[in-house]
């Protein structure tokens, strides 16, 4: 299909570490830009073009593509493209995404015994990597045109997330839209009025040591996030450390051709 002569697409790229609000925002997107905006999950979409920017435009005005950027990959340099860049603590991530796994696959918390203490020692050590690879590529130096959005931020403050990526996006603000926007996403995602954030502890993946080396490793390894500390403790010595540096590569490029199901 052809796509209209006459209407000029802004590509909008979203680079997000996997359970840092992704399908909070692209909500939020959607509901604001309505039918300007269209929306690729790109994973699963069987006929998605794989391509940045999207060459399926459908002839809409703004095009949003999500990426977790697994192979890192993504390019930083599109033409006019504006970039959404999200993160995410790394304790409340790394609780989040053993929650997932458990649905998925059936990932047990550590002290279920040896072998689920080491499954879930490296899907940390998994994650640190990650967490160091997209660091370096999209926080330490992000792209001219981006906007880095904190999880925190998008669930504590909406309207304002949203506020600062309508006039990235160079459209004239209409306050009573972004804040319609933000208090519908609210009440049909039964959200709290008051952000509150959840607390880790409760949850079945709580492992103070190893969470706390890896939040440590994160802290001092990539110190462009700027994150606190939230449990203290060291890593240096730590299994989750050395699983990082010595099978998943570390601060080292990832490997080229190789494919990651990290989610």
């Amino acid at each position: 299909m052809t796509e209209p002569a006459d209407i000029v697409t802004t590509s909008i790229l979203g680079a997000s570490i996997p359970r840092s609000g992704h399908h909070h925002l692209s909500r939020l997107l959607k509901g604001y830009f309505g039918a300007q905006l269209k929306y690729c999950s790109t994973y699963d979409i069987a006929d998605c073009c794989r391509a940045a920017p999207c060459v399926k435009t459908e002839g809409r005005k703004f095009v949003y593509q999500k990426s977790h950027d697994f192979a890192f990959r993504l390019p930083t340099d599109v033409a006019g493209a504006l970039y959404l860049v999200q993160h995410r603590s790394p304790v409340a991530n790394a609780i989040s995404g053993a929650e997932l796994r458990r649905k998925r696959s059936g990932m047990r918390p550590a002290r279920d015994g040896i072998s689920a203490r080491a499954r879930f020692y490296d899907f940390l050590a998994h994650r640190l990597a990650y967490y160091k690879r997209f660091h370096d590529k999209w926080i330490v130096k992000p792209p001219e045109r981006s906007v880095l959005i904190a999880h925190e931020a998008l669930e504590s403050d909406p309207a304002h997330e949203l506020r600062r990526i309508v006039s990235a996006a160079g459209v004239l603000l209409d306050e009573a839209r972004i804040e319609a926007t933000a208090n519908e996403l609210k009440d049909r995602g039964s959200r709290r009025s008051t952000y509150a954030p959840r607390v880790v502890e409760d949850s079945d993946f709580f492992d103070r040591s190893a969470l706390g080396a890896y939040e440590a490793a994160v802290i001092d390894q990539c110190p462009a996030f700027g994150y606190a500390p939230t449990l203290g403790g060291g890593y240096r010595t730590h299994p989750v450390w050395i699983l990082a540096r010595l099978r998943h590569g570390f601060g080292q490029p990832f490997p080229r051709g190789l494919g990651d199901e990290f989610e």
